[in-house]
């Protein structure tokens, strides 16, 4: 019987590392909205503004071609966590304070 509640509370656990892990995999659920332009996309928990938005992702697209480090890159993937409980979820802490937030390349 003490083996079977070991079991379930590791099982427990380990369904609870996975919930909060899946979202650092794929974490596009949890924002709403997106903007693209070329090869960035812009995911947001608040709207963008699309003229602004637009201008700002062709300018770091121009910015980014003429870099040599990001030469043949796929589609990158920004994340912008507006409110305190994505931030505090998603955002890698340094020192015990998040920093920022974070891109996925495939």
């Amino acid at each position: 019987m003490l083996r079977r509640w070991i079991k379930r509370i590791a099982a427990g656990f380990a369904l609870l590392a996975t919930l909060a892990a899946l979202p650092l995999a794929w974490p596009s659920p949890l924002f709403a909205y997106s903007l693209t332009v070329r090869n960035l996309a812009v995911a947001s928990d608040e709207p963008i503004p699309d003229v602004e938005g637009r201008a700002f992702l062709s300018a770091v697209a121009e910015r980014l071609d003429r870099s040599p480090l990001t030469a043949d890159q796929p589609q990158m993937q920004i994340y912008i966590a507006n409110t305190f409980w994505r931030r505090q979820w998603l955002w890698i802490p340094v020192f015990g304070q998040p920093v920022g937030g974070f891109v996925t390349l495939p």
